[in-house]
């Protein structure tokens, strides 16, 4: 029987496949699968498994993936456009098509780069595994501004990728107010013998999506911001959005100015600062300025 992690990395495999291609036939997946790194033995993928693993990412991922038979009989992702609007699904797939490749490409692994991230691969997967049964767990926190700080029971609920570091969200068994917590910066975490009843709040959630970066500031609240990009500027971040709430309010002739909504943080101030005279800041309450330069994040 093949582990449960094999099978998710075809299903995943196939969802990746048929997402990339928009409409495919059986015949082009099975040759694509041929020359997958995830088959080894160059087996057929059989008519059969294929329908068993369809079913499978329905029941997972909520992922529908049905035939067009008045088109040639092809494959496509029927909520395709749900799934350009779920950012965990559309990470994992992109994540699972650069692993994919560079699996593919092991004769040239010397000309491949890439910048680790080792609190993923240590401690992410007991963190989610917390946030699913809702256990209760104690960690060892090494503060880059307060050096090593007591053990502290924690109930995670949300973890979040920025800048290549994953971070926690967390708040502890007696109050209720929510923390961060860098993974790289754990030094130990045991998962305890005990359970918690409550979820996040919904400020807890808005307080997550409209901050940027990845600390929390009680003191700057979100607010809607202009920044003017130079067409060049405009390139980059139209690819690469700043913030998840990004959108275009006026374009010129060498300029594009986008609206966003979030709390003008340090490290917002700081990012502005890497782009140099490429970014200009228009609009933002003048009545935060001094919070923005002095604000101090709960959990770093």
């Amino acid at each position: 029987m093949r582990s449960q992690s094999v099978l998710v990395r075809r299903y995943i495999w196939l969802m990746s496949t048929i997402y990339d291609a928009g409409r495919i036939s059986y015949e082009e997946i099975e040759k694509k699968w041929l020359r997958s790194s995830l088959n080894d033995e160059r087996k057929p993928f059989p008519l059969r498994t294929f329908h068993d693993h369809v079913n499978a990412i329905q029941e997972l991922f909520d992922v529908n993936i049905v035939c067009d038979r008045s088109y040639g009989y092809k494959y496509y992702i029927e909520n395709a456009e749900d799934l350009d609007l779920d950012s965990v699904c559309l990470w994992m797939l992109n994540s699972f098509s650069v692993s994919n490749a560079i699996a593919g490409a092991r004769d040239i692994r010397d000309r491949i780069l890439i910048q680790d991230i080792p609190s993923s691969r240590r401690w992410l997967a007991p963190i989610l595994a917390a946030i699913r049964e809702k256990q209760v767990i104690e960690i060892d926190y090494l503060s880059f501004q307060k050096g090593e700080v007591p053990a502290r029971k924690l109930c995670p609920f949300y973890v979040k990728l920025y800048d290549n570091r994953w971070y926690m969200f967390a708040r502890e068994p007696e109050n209720p107010k929510m923390k961060v917590y860098a993974l790289d910066r754990i030094k130990a975490l045991r998962m305890l013998d005990e359970e918690f009843t409550f979820e996040p709040t919904p400020a807890d959630r808005e307080s997550i999506d409209k901050c940027f970066g990845h600390c929390i500031y009680e003191d700057i609240p979100p607010q809607v911001i202009h920044i003017k990009a130079t067409k060049s500027a405009s390139n980059y971040l139209d690819t690469l959005p700043l913030h998840k709430s990004q959108r275009v309010h006026e374009v010129g002739e060498d300029y594009v100015i986008y609206e966003y909504e979030f709390a003008p943080t340090t490290e917002f101030q700081a990012t502005l600062r890497k782009w140099g005279n490429q970014l200009e800041l228009l609009c933002i309450n003048i009545t935060h300025k001094n919070v923005i330069e002095n604000g101090r994040s709960n959990g770093r």
